[in-house]
């Protein structure tokens, strides 16, 4: 991934801080200065339960608990998205995904539900994301591994996750046969169809 970024002409820093943001740029804790125009800063946010726990919701992580449903601890009442802790049918665990794609499915549900539909959350979660030219694709719960495996592709690759025996993502770059595969082994918690590594921390 990180030759990605540098293919499309971006400079990757790592394994350092921000000590200062200045009018000319940013100065790293390794007496690096980076000279720039505009800094954008992906600090990360936390979701807002204040007014649901205000009002009773049960909360967990700074998340509304719902079913696959999206519905509430109160009848009548649901939630969606970031702010979401919502149980997966097909994962059988409670799911905090921070994603546009999955904020709408579970939009989706949470409008059904609230009709008297029947509809639960059970898709695997996935995003897709452009690095320069090239075209990255990720399955996953979103919630740890096991072990990996990197394999090589002519113009491209895949990297296998999985957990208990069991893919639990996906990573893909001009693979979309083994993304689509991914997608149907993790809901199905099928092994990786590639011999694994041992044990490994993620």
């Amino acid at each position: 991934m990180r030759e990605l970024v540098i293919q499309a002409g971006a400079r990757h820093v790592g394994g350092v801080a921000v000590e200062e943001i200045t009018d000319t740029g940013v100065r790293l804790d390794n007496g690096v200065t980076i000279d720039c125009d505009l800094v954008l800063a992906a600090t990360g946010v936390t979701p807002q339960h204040r007014i649901a726990s205000d009002a009773g919701l049960q909360i967990r992580d700074s998340r509304i608990v719902v079913g696959a449903d999206m519905s509430t601890s109160a009848k009548g009442v649901y939630a969606a998205g970031d702010v979401a802790l919502a149980w997966h049918t097909a994962a059988g665990r409670r799911l905090a995904i921070e994603h546009w794609q999955d904020a709408l499915d579970q939009g989706a549900i949470a409008g059904a539900s609230a009709a008297g539909g029947t509809a639960t959350w059970h898709g695997v979660p996935g995003f897709w994301s452009t690095i320069g030219e090239a075209t990255v694709k990720y399955h996953a719960w979103g919630d740890g591994y096991q072990r990996s495996r990197m394999l090589s592709h002519p113009g491209g690759f895949t990297v296998w996750y999985e957990a208990d025996d069991a893919v639990v993502g996906v990573l893909t770059h001009n693979a979309d046969n083994d993304y689509d595969l991914g997608e149907r082994l993790i809901a199905e918690q099928q092994p990786a169809p590639v011999p694994m590594p041992a044990t490994e921390s993620g």
